[in-house]
């Protein structure tokens, strides 16, 4: 699997997807200094304070042991910014679905169809039914994306959306996307800029103040693991914008998709 760093994936984002992103982070947005405090946030979060501290705390101890200066002992671990990888092989292990080794698409898609999983688990039966029954305009959905193209389907139900066009990209993009609006609404994060258009008429039905999705869900108990209540969403929203962009120049995207139980 080749390995993506976050310093390079996020430098040729949009200003309005690193706003996004910094709201999602609690970030302040400063022209100067965004981009890398993007990333100290991501870190930070990542390895956690407290994980750091007993690391730090340890690797002292241990360096003393052998009779080693501990200023000279630096822990890569420790200080290292991780990968866009890593942050999805520890979203995958936190929402228990890290299997195998997968390539980096079918992760983020571990991932998102986990949350989805998790937030149909928590609605009601009426919830779940306007989540499988309303449609989606596909175009509206490529017109979010930047994506031109003719003779795009008509209305389609969540699930086609879904399912429709894994290879091509389409189904990556339909399912972060989705997942992103769960994802943020459980943490009550409102992001300033566009980021569910297409989905946004299914989304509607089902977040707002139904109380369908306990936001202790995305908080875990441990005070040395990474802060998820904040990364699960940011990581979330990685991958929706890397789809987006990965698929937004290929012609006739979204073109032929049919749905199945129309």
């Amino acid at each position: 699997m080749q390995e993506v760093r976050l310093e390079f994936e996020l430098r040729d984002w949009a200003s309005e997807d690193l706003e996004n992103l910094a709201e999602i982070l609690e970030v302040e947005v400063s022209a100067d200094s965004l981009l890398y405090d993007l990333l100290e946030k991501i870190r930070v979060l990542y390895h956690a304070p407290v994980k750091t501290s007993l690391k730090r705390g340890a690797s002292h101890l241990h360096s003393k042991l052998l009779g080693i200066d501990a200023t000279a002992v630096r822990d890569n671990e420790i200080d290292q910014l991780p990968s866009y990888n890593e942050l999805q092989k520890a979203s995958a292990k936190h929402l228990g679905v890290l299997k195998d080794d997968p390539d980096l698409e079918v992760l983020e898609l571990y991932v998102s169809q986990a949350v989805i999983v998790n937030a149909l688990g928590k609605m009601e039966p009426s919830q779940r039914l306007l989540f499988f029954d309303e449609k989606i305009e596909v175009s509206k959905l490529a017109s979010a994306a930047g994506i031109e193209g003719k003779n795009y389907s008509g209305p389609v139900s969540t699930m086609a959306a879904l399912g429709a066009a894994q290879a091509s990209g389409f189904g990556v993009y339909v399912t972060t996307t989705t997942a992103l609006g769960f994802v943020t609404n459980a943490v009550g994060i409102t992001l300033p800029f566009a980021a569910y258009t297409g989905v946004s008429s299914t989304i509607a039905f089902l977040i707002g103040p139904v109380g369908w999705l306990a936001a202790g869900f995305w908080v875990i108990s441990k005070a040395i693991a990474p802060s998820w209540k904040k990364l699960l969403p940011a990581v979330i929203y990685i991958s929706s914008v890397r789809a987006r962009r990965k698929f937004s120049s290929i012609e006739g995207f979204g073109q032929g998709i049919d749905d199945p139980v129309a």
